[in-house]
């Protein structure tokens, strides 16, 4: 009988490189009706094609893209992805948030392309698994599939023989205030997430997390509120009638407004109106 045994090294520095932290998990197949623009992230993205052909366009630059292509795209990096109609994309994509990936000379990498075709086994049962994870939102997925990051991370490292380094975040804080300059200036008009998403050039799903960690609220929360202080300001200090008010405020009627008025406040703006001309009696 043959034994060996393998120890583990306790104090591998290794392990601190690789903090990226999963924020999507997207499966996805091309269909004709989909018009791909030209975006941005402030996040690093892994674009793996599952099957079919297409092109990819970073900037200026054009390249093919075939089944078990790995695309790695870095942050606030524009590009966009085009389908064959003839053998359309079928592809995984995950967003992960705080590293970036550089050349073995350290010069930072904008994008890159990565064939692996010779090892698409293991790539494809880590991504495989990761959308299995998120569909069948099981305990201990999150921590499952950032583990599976992490060797499809470890895969790119060695067979690139890349690295990693830490993305600052600084540029997601400036796009979410952004947003907020955006609300605060107009508020009194119709704004939907998709405008919000646009101004910010960001994933709508992406702007709503961190516009909630940031800030507590949710951006059409966060507008929702600014329109009711400023109603609470018209309640107190004009003679308007609440429909007028909602008019002005961008409510899209006096009963959606005073429904968002008694969440916000616990009263009515009937109500919040005669506690103020109480006080000037």
């Amino acid at each position: 009988m043959s034994n060996r045994r393998y120890d583990l090294k306790t104090d591998s520095p290794e392990e601190s490189i690789l903090q990226g932290h999963l924020l999507y998990v997207a499966s996805a197949m091309y269909d004709t009706d989909w018009n791909s623009v030209l975006h941005t992230h402030y996040f690093t993205e892994l674009f793996y094609v599952r099957r079919g052909k297409g092109s990819f366009q970073m900037g200026n630059e054009i390249f093919d893209v075939f089944t078990d292509d790995l695309v790695l795209i870095s942050p606030h990096t524009e590009h966009t992805e085009r389908s064959s109609n003839a053998e359309p994309l079928e592809y995984i994509v995950l967003g992960v948030e705080g590293l970036t990936f550089a050349r073995p000379d350290g010069s930072p990498l904008t994008y890159g392309k990565i064939n692996c075709r010779s090892d698409h086994a293991t790539i494809r049962f880590c991504l495989d698994t990761m959308v299995r994870e998120m569909q069948l939102n099981s305990v201990y997925q999150t921590t499952l599939c950032q583990q599976l990051l992490n060797v499809v991370l470890i895969y790119v490292l060695r067979t690139e023989k890349m690295h990693l380094t830490v993305a600052s975040l600084a540029n997601a804080s400036r796009e979410i205030s952004i947003v907020k300059e955006y609300i605060d200036s107009h508020f009194k008009s119709t704004v939907t997430l998709n405008e919000l998403a646009q101004t910010a050039h960001l994933n709508k799903y992406y702007l709503v997390h961190h516009f909630t960690q940031t800030y507590g609220l949710s951006p059409i929360n966060y507008l929702l509120e600014r329109r009711v202080e400023e109603c609470k300001r018209l309640l107190s200090s004009t003679d308007y009638s609440i429909s007028q008010i909602a008019q002005f405020t961008g409510f899209s009627s006096g009963s959606y407004f005073s429904q968002r008025f008694r969440t916000s406040t616990g009263m009515t703006p009937q109500q919040y109106r005669r506690q103020f001309s109480a006080k000037t009696v």
